[in-house]
């Protein structure tokens, strides 16, 4: 026979209504716990909630760019673009070791896995390193909401899979091993 379950009086079952909404049940090795429910923000998860509500900027600064929509260009007013905000992403980009091709207006910024960064101007053929082998490299930006003032100190070029810096002393450095299908991809939409 069955056992006879005991009815819950009013206040239990608002506490086990409470209980239900602040906690779930999941199986860990096979045994049932209780763990508190994530956090969330109008019936969704943080996460999903940011997915889909956050602006690109914030989640750019916020360092959340997995969650940006990379199949549609940004186009940002002159308030919007801070050069710097973008030198310093593209360092720490490189100082990870993360390969990155970031256009700006006319210019492009790029991070290689080596730890090296540049900024160019393709319409000039400038180049200015930031970072060489993860080391800061010193650089001059100046960067007001009228102007914007880059102390290049090379020029460069591509071919085909090398990477070719003229300094203002005439040296020339030949590197491989940078993404130049990309760098060249990014400075034909700038130029």
């Amino acid at each position: 026979m069955a056992k006879q379950r005991k009815k819950l009086s009013p206040a239990q079952k608002a506490a086990r209504k409470k209980r239900q909404k602040e906690y779930m049940t999941i199986f860990i090795n096979g045994k049932q716990k209780r763990v508190k429910r994530p956090a969330t923000i109008d019936g969704m998860d943080a996460d999903e909630f940011i997915r889909r509500n956050a602006d690109p900027i914030w989640l750019h600064q916020n360092q959340m760019w997995e969650y940006i929509d990379k199949t549609e260009d940004q186009v940002l007013s002159r308030e919007q673009i801070s050069i710097t905000r973008e030198v310093n992403y593209i360092i720490l980009q490189a100082q990870e070791n993360s390969s990155r091709v970031v256009t700006l207006g006319s210019l492009v910024l790029f991070s290689t896995d080596t730890g090296d960064a540049w900024i160019l101007d393709p319409g000039d053929g400038l180049a200015l390193c930031l970072v060489r082998d993860g080391e800061n490299q010193s650089f001059e930006i100046t960067d007001t909401t009228a102007s914007v003032a880059i102390g290049w100190n090379a020029h460069y070029r591509i071919a085909q899979n090398a990477f070719i810096v003229i300094n203002q002393s005439g040296q020339i450095r030949t590197i491989f091993g940078y993404p130049t299908r990309e760098i060249s991809r990014a400075a034909a939409r700038v130029h």
